[in-house]
């Protein structure tokens, strides 16, 4: 199977591309790690920047927690007499509050899921209650002169609790230590300072009355206690620059007066006629609290530097992280270009090398002296080419010596043709040899040619003599066979003439006789004629024309008539 894949993907790759698919394991390796890495960083600076929104929160939840408790004292000490407050005070610190309300809602209104999703009913019901429940209720009874103390109390109290609740989530949010512990300090003024502010609320109450019941003084004690419990929580966690802050306030008389005024409405309790002014006591409790809000902008100032500076760590280190991931794989990409050129430039020069051998260039060499494979791999190639060099031909000698070799048969050929007065060019090379040793043999070849033709002339002026001494002699033979013939007919006559003298001188019983001799002479004399034309065709000597044989044989048969 795996063969298979092999042979199905990576056969079809080629060099280059093998090297990269190989490259690009590590390289994937190392982008996935810095993938990690970045994402590790993304999600830290996320982190840092919830937590840097979640103390904006807290700044925001604080400072409006701050006026909500000035404008429940405000309003409980307007209930109890109306000349106390004028309409102005009202009015600015309405004004004060719906400042702080508006920057919350602000923030809040752009996710209510600030503090998790899980939250988001809590946060809702804040809005409403800011929007459109307890406080709207209470100014507007305090407008009509309905309102109550206690009922202000008691609506204010709600919310800012609600508000103190929701603070409290907001260390749970932070992934630094340090921070979640700083917002612990920091949730524990604000509940001091809650608690301190409805202890003044309350004491309002009990001073303008000039008494106090057993639940009330229960209630007060118990707000003294938590207060303190708080400001201890506070003091263990908070950051020097925030404690020094707040030991400087400690020193500050409205401390020392308010601490004095609890002290004796403690002491005379439930029997009253504590002789404190609720003005007074209001003024000099706030200013307390308004100290405490001092310290609590200074640990603001500390948790939104704190808060940043994760957020700018976080980010710094997923700029790096990004940074040296990029630069990781870069240089990755660098190494694997530089080590796959390593190798795929000197396969590309041995192809190059390779195509100009099979081009015919016997004299390429490849220029590789390093010690790797392909190094060596190059220098067996030169020799084996410097070993070819000496036995093979280069193309160009084997295109010379084939044009030399086709004029050479041009000039051969117009020698078949006849032309003896061709002459091969003469070169320094072998066919050089080769064209020297056929010039000789035309050279020779015409000597030939030339003594055949002189033969030739003699052997032709030979034969006229002959013919002409030939012709000559058979005239003379000719000449000699009519004598012959003329002597043989007379000869002949004479025999015949004498046949008739003997004949004529014997008597008539032997005529019989003779005449078979005298017609066996006839015919052998005309078989003599007919022989001797066999053995000399017409017209040759010793031929005896047809005219004379007639000749002949008519004289022979007047012969034989006269004989009869």
């Amino acid at each position: 199977m795996i063969r298979r894949i092999n042979e199905a993907v990576v056969g079809r790759l080629n060099e280059g591309q093998r090297l990269w698919a190989l490259a690009l394991v590590p390289i994937a390796a190392l982008f996935i790690f810095a993938a990690i890495v970045a994402s590790n960083d993304w999600n830290e600076r996320s982190k840092a920047e919830d937590v840097e929104t979640a103390v904006e929160y807290s700044e925001l939840a604080g400072n409006l927690l701050h006026e909500l408790q000035f404008e429940r004292a405000l309003l409980v000490l307007r209930s109890e007499d109306a000349s106390l407050v004028t309409d102005q005070q009202l009015s600015e610190q309405y004004a004060r509050t719906d400042a702080a309300s508006d920057a919350f809602l602000g923030l809040v209104g752009k996710n209510l899921e600030i503090l998790g999703p899980e939250n988001q009913e809590a946060i809702e019901h804040i809005v409403g209650d800011l929007r459109e429940d307890e406080i709207v209720r209470q100014r507007a009874a305090i407008a009509n002169g309905t309102a109550t103390p206690d009922e202000i109390i008691g609506d204010y109290t709600d919310v800012t609790g609600e508000l103190l609740e929701s603070v409290a989530i907001v260390p749970s949010l932070s992934p630094q230590v340090d921070i979640a512990l700083e917002l612990d300090s920091y949730l524990n003024l604000l509940e001091a300072q809650d608690a301190y502010s409805i202890e003044a609320a309350k004491f309002i109450s009990v001073f303008a009355s000039n008494t106090m019941a057993e639940d009330q003084l229960a209630d007060l004690r118990g707000l003294t206690l938590n207060a303190a419990d708080d400001l201890a929580n506070f003091e263990a966690n908070a950051q020097p620059s925030v404690l020094r802050q707040y030991e400087q306030l400690n020193t500050m008389d409205a401390f020392a007066d308010v601490e004095e005024a609890r002290q004796t409405a403690y002491e005379l309790g439930t029997e009253g006629d504590y002789g404190i002014s609720p003005a007074g006591w209001h003024d000099a409790a706030m200013e307390r609290v308004q100290a405490l809000y001092t310290v609590q902008q200074v640990q603001e100032t500390a948790l939104l530097d704190d808060a940043s500076d994760l957020s700018s760590a976080a980010t710094t280190a997923l700029i790096w992280s990004v940074a040296l991931a990029a630069g990781a794989i870069l240089l990755a990409v660098i190494l694997a270009i530089t080590v796959s050129r390593s190798f795929l430039d000197p396969l590309g020069h041995l192809r190059d090398i390779s195509e100009e051998i099979q081009a015919g260039n016997l004299s390429a060499r490849a220029n590789l002296h390093d010690e790797h494979a392909i190094g060596r791999t190059a220098g067996a190639l030169n020799l084996a080419l410097d070993e070819v060099t000496s036995l093979v031909q280069t193309r160009e000698e084997r295109d010379r010596i084939q044009q030399q070799i086709i004029t050479l048969l041009d000039e051969v050929s117009a020698v078949a043709e006849g032309d003896l007065t061709v002459e091969a060019e003469v070169t320094a090379d072998a066919l050089g040899s080769v064209a020297d040793s056929f010039n000789y043999m035309i050279s020779e070849l015409r000597d030939i040619v030339a003594s055949v033709n002189r033969t030739t002339a003699e052997v032709t002026a030979a034969s006229g003599d002959i013919a002409r001494s030939s012709t000559t002699l058979a005239e003379s033979s000719e000449l000699q066979a009519r004598q012959i013939a003329d002597a043989a007919i007379g000869i002949e006559e004479m025999a015949l003439a004498i046949s008739k003298v003997s004949e004529s001188g014997q008597s008539w019983g032997f005529r019989r006789q003779r005449r078979p001799v005298e017609r066996t002479t006839r015919r052998r004399v005309g078989a003599c004629h007919d022989r001797r034309n066999a053995a000399h065709p017409p017209g040759g000597p010793g031929h005896i024309p047809d005219d004379q044989a007639a000749g002949r044989k008519l004289a022979g048969d007047r012969l034989d008539r006269r004989t009869h």
